[in-house]
């Protein structure tokens, strides 16, 4: 008798009909997350949103020289103009006035957002978010107008 009790436990009725309960377990779901940090500068015209993805979240270690930025074209109508760029490498040719990498992002803004970006990268730099090589150029960044000059790598000041 006691187990048709157990049994009955387990059952409802529904509208005169036995129905079996089913317990509805859901395993756990293991989530392989990516952490990041990010910074944004915004102004009327421009918004850079730069992130960086956590190599190990809890160690808060990085992907070396591994940055993200997502610009955001704001002087048209909406929907605003967005490109995404992550090539350290060009992004080092505007902090250094390379010719290529400044016509490059003449194409998608104006010498004003070439001006902030440069200075966008500038700080990137200092705070170890890019790698950089030519430490003349950080440690005079301060003083630097942020202009580019079109000096051609290798041929002087």
């Amino acid at each position: 008798m006691d187990k048709k009790i157990n049994n009955m436990e387990n059952r409802i009725q529904v509208n005169g009909e036995w129905y079996v309960k089913e317990s509805i377990t859901t395993p756990p779901v293991e989530l392989d997350l990516t952490h990041f940090e990010g910074c944004v500068y915004e102004n009327d015209k421009y918004c850079f949103e730069v992130t960086r993805i956590y190599k190990d979240y809890d160690k808060v270690e990085f992907y070396s020289d591994c940055i993200d930025i997502k610009f955001t074209d704001k002087r048209t109508d909406k929907p605003w103009k967005i490109d995404n760029w992550d090539n350290t490498s060009w992004l080092r040719g505007i902090f250094d006035n390379d010719r290529r990498s400044i016509d490059e992002a003449l194409e998608v803004m104006d010498m004003d957002g070439v001006t902030e970006l440069k200075a966008l990268v500038g700080e990137l730099i200092e705070k170890g978010w890019i790698k950089y090589y030519n430490c003349e150029n950080i440690i005079t960044k301060k003083t630097k107008t942020f202009e580019p000059d079109y000096r051609i790598p290798g041929e002087g000041c």
